[in-house]
């Protein structure tokens, strides 16, 4: 299989592709649970097609993380919505987000999960 960080592949679909891998979760059951064929799984994972907002939250939740949306003024983070389409800047602050929830999981310090969160504002604001 390519390597999908390669190609043009949504960098919140290559984060959730690497949990997966790491997690020892197959594709098939990432796709059996969010209700997709194990093509149309493929396909995301490898940037044929890219998935709907729905899916990747979905896709997320299966693995035992959630996506949000975060207000780089403001300390709330919101669930993501059905039907959001997300903007380049707020992909990356979601996967900011997601890489800093997966710092700590892995038992790494407050101030890495912080500072992959800093990182993640700084790309956002540079994708406006």
């Amino acid at each position: 299989m390519a390597d999908p960080s390669a190609k043009n592949v949504d960098p919140i679909v290559v984060e959730l592709r690497r949990i997966r891998i790491e997690s020892g979760t197959k594709q098939k059951d990432i796709a059996d649970a969010i209700q997709i064929g194990h093509s149309v799984m493929s396909a995301y994972e490898n940037g044929a097609c890219p998935p709907q907002i729905d899916t990747v939250r979905d896709w997320a939740t299966v693995l035992g993380r959630s996506l949000q949306l975060v207000d780089p003024d403001g300390p709330v983070a919101q669930p993501v919505r059905s039907g959001v389409r997300l903007t380049k800047y707020q992909t990356a602050l979601a996967m900011g987000m997601l890489l800093a929830e997966a710092s700590r999981t892995r038992g790494r310090s407050e101030s890495v999960a912080a500072d992959l969160e800093q990182i993640a504002d700084i790309l956002a604001r540079s994708l406006v």
